[in-house]
């Protein structure tokens, strides 16, 4: 008989551990939405088609250079997309073929890092940008490491500086979960780490050398539902514009201290009846892009079906009106 009080007692014990747990997530998420930063107004929501037999794309990041959508997919490692757009989707056509990629500086990497890399070939594309010159930059999930195509197609390696000196901060130190965006502006260049913890890594150039300036650790609270994270950035004049897919938001920071300034949300959107998916354990949103007052976000759903229909696992890109308050 006292045995079996103490396990009634037990038992209680937990169920109360449970439902104070329960109390607090729910007050957590009641919180956070009541904290929901002034939404983009959406103009357009367009699924992604593919123009080609090309399988199926995992959309990792967005860039608008010289009239030009592009879009990069952690699945296809030798492929540079480019969007057209039509009134009710957006179709993924092949632009760049990468070609022979050069072996990037993998010596001081760990050994099963070397190892994977040297026998898949593959660098997980997670952020593509450019510059004025024709160049275009793609960043590595993988390695943390940039890749330089020329404008005559030469392609090279920037190092792996970037990577150690983001190490040396703990950041990337977590698999998957490394470099997930990349901006390119003038001589100055951002590199995000993803996630536990997220952080920065400004680059800038000189005379031709691109070498890191800044490396910013920004832990944030951790969350019991979803982690803080980067998956996307912009590198402006006013500042730097990062993707927050898991709050469903986008933030400016300052230059100097990367310091949050400003933000503007797009829950109501992803999080919809008519768009969300059926896995809503985490936010979607992989790359961010600018056009004059418009701005692109594409999402990428591991093939997952919409919650509406679930034979359509396609994509979305959303197009919204860039606020007055950018």
């Amino acid at each position: 008989m006292p045995r079996l009080m103490g396990l009634v007692k037990t038992k209680g014990l937990i169920e109360t551990i449970f439902s104070g747990l329960a109390a607090l997530l729910l007050a957590w998420a009641a919180t956070a939405r009541a904290d929901e930063p002034q939404q983009l107004k959406l103009i357009r929501a367009l699924e992604v088609y593919s123009a080609s037999e090309i399988g199926a794309l995992q959309p990792s990041g967005l860039a608008y250079c010289d009239g030009r959508l592009l879009m990069v997919s952690d699945r296809h490692n030798q492929t540079v997309f480019t969007f057209r757009l039509e009134q009710d989707r957006a179709i993924a056509e092949p632009w760049i073929q990468l070609g022979d990629i050069p072996s990037p500086e993998l010596d001081s990497y760990p050994f099963g890092q070397r190892w994977l890399t040297k026998i898949s070939r593959r660098y997980d594309w997670e952020g593509v940008s450019c510059d004025a010159e024709g160049r275009l930059y793609l960043v590595s999930e993988a390695l943390a490491q940039v890749l330089v195509r020329e404008s005559d197609g030469r392609l090279h390696w920037l190092g792996a500086e970037a990577y150690h000196r983001g190490r040396e901060l703990g950041l990337f130190e977590h698999t998957n979960a490394f470099a997930e965006g990349l901006a390119v502006s003038g001589d100055g260049m951002v590199m995000v780490a993803e996630r536990q913890p997220r952080g920065l890594v400004f680059l800038h150039r000189q005379a031709g050398n691109w070498n890191v300036q800044q490396v910013r650790y920004l832990s944030g609270f951790p969350s019991l539902v979803r982690p803080d994270d980067f998956s996307g950035v912009l590198l402006e004049e006013r500042g730097v514009y990062t993707l927050e897919r898991n709050h469903f938001k986008v933030c400016r920071r300052s230059l100097m201290e990367f310091t949050e300034e400003q933000c503007w949300g797009y829950r109501s959107v992803e999080e919809s009846p008519a768009l969300r998916y059926e896995d809503r354990r985490y936010g979607k949103a992989e790359g961010l892009a600018r056009n004059g007052s418009r701005l692109y976000l594409v999402l990428d759903n591991n093939e997952d079906a919409r919650a509406v229909d679930s034979g359509n696992r396609r994509p979305l890109l959303f197009v919204f009106q860039q606020p007055q308050n950018w």
